[in-house]
């Protein structure tokens, strides 16, 4: 388990990171793309705003990978083409985003105590990131709608620690996160409703069992 919370570390130590960093930062409206080549070899923090990753392949289709919020980590290694899908970091909201290279950490001299727990919270951020593409690749690979939709509110249910939540994103970019048909998939959460497995409201879920 993480002993640091990325989110919390940088909420408390933002200015003091701009000033040991040599990162720069870049305003982007909602509605902007970003692509590999524009921010090769980078690790991002997502300052204010929020994101996703995007894949898009060769006829235009495109499918969500992952979303990110205010503080989140992000490598610029999540966006490299692979095949022929392009990977597009697409901002949903007016975001700031702030970038550097891992070379930048050779010439820090001074801040060690500050700039130590940064790279921990920093590996923290990347680690939780590559949990959730895990998470998202388990989700995307079971074959049912009714198992997809299980294994995602079992995911929600372990990352907030209640059998309550709210459903972060729209129905319809949960369907596509989840590898669904919309339809179906409000078809599946209606009968899991109907057996008593779950309440649903709202984008408000009750697991029952």
């Amino acid at each position: 388990m993480n002993t640091i919370n990325f989110n919390d570390f940088f909420s408390k130590n933002k200015d003091k990171i701009s000033q040991i960093l040599p990162v720069s930062s870049a305003y982007y409206p909602a509605g902007d793309n970003l692509y590999y080549e524009d921010v090769s070899e980078k690790i991002m923090i997502l300052t204010k705003g929020a994101a996703r990753l995007l894949t898009v392949d060769p006829n235009g289709r495109s499918g969500i990978v992952e979303f990110f919020d205010e503080n989140s980590v992000i490598l610029s290694s999540l966006m490299r083409y692979s095949g022929n899908i392009t990977y597009i970091l697409s901002f949903t909201e007016p975001s700031t985003l702030m970038s550097f290279s891992p070379d930048d950490f050779v010439n820090i001299k001074s801040h060690t105590d500050i700039f130590g727990e940064f790279l921990s919270a920093v590996m923290a951020g990347i680690s939780d990131s590559a949990v959730k593409l895990n998470i998202r690749t388990a989700i995307t690979a079971c074959r049912t709608t009714r198992s997809k939709l299980a294994e995602y509110f079992n995911y929600m249910r372990l990352s907030t620690n209640s059998v309550r939540f709210k459903i972060p994103i729209s129905m319809s970019e949960l369907a596509d996160y989840i590898g669904a048909d919309r339809a179906a998939m409000l078809r599946e959460i209606k009968k899991m409703q109907d057996e008593g497995l779950l309440i649903s409201k709202n984008r408000h879920i009750t697991l029952l069992v």
